[in-house]
């Protein structure tokens, strides 16, 4: 059975660690997660939204070459966790989330979002 690498890291600045999903079914299982996290916005234009702006950002890694774990970048599995990510610390997901409308202006924001975990150390 293959083994899709959803992020490369390197522990103690050496040993090469893959972390990987298994096709198939559990891939579907990662699909299924991330649609109940969207399905979490406040009405469902907004969970459609969050859909939107995960493939969005899925497509823009992939034309502007910015994905694919086998070289070092983030998977595309990653890029749809990051817009998670951002649209929940915008509280635009969640028990109480605002109103969530895709626009240039968020996906800009997302951007500015990646752009900023890029920019911090980790430890």
């Amino acid at each position: 059975e293959a083994r899709v690498p959803v992020l490369q890291l390197r522990f103690d600045g050496w040993l090469p660690v893959d972390l990987t999903t298994a096709g198939g079914e559990d891939s579907d299982a990662v699909d299924r997660v991330l649609r109940e996290v969207f399905a979490t916005a406040s009405d469902a234009e907004g969970s459609q939204a969050a859909l939107a702006l995960a493939r969005l950002a899925k497509a823009f890694a992939k034309a502007w070459k910015l994905e694919g774990a086998a070289k070092g970048l983030p998977s595309s599995t990653v890029w749809a966790c990051l817009a998670a990510c951002f649209l929940q610390s915008e509280g635009l997901l969640g028990p109480s989330a605002g109103r969530l409308r895709l626009s240039a202006g968020l996906f800009a924001a997302l951007l500015a979002f990646v752009v900023r975990l890029g920019r911090r150390a980790h430890r």
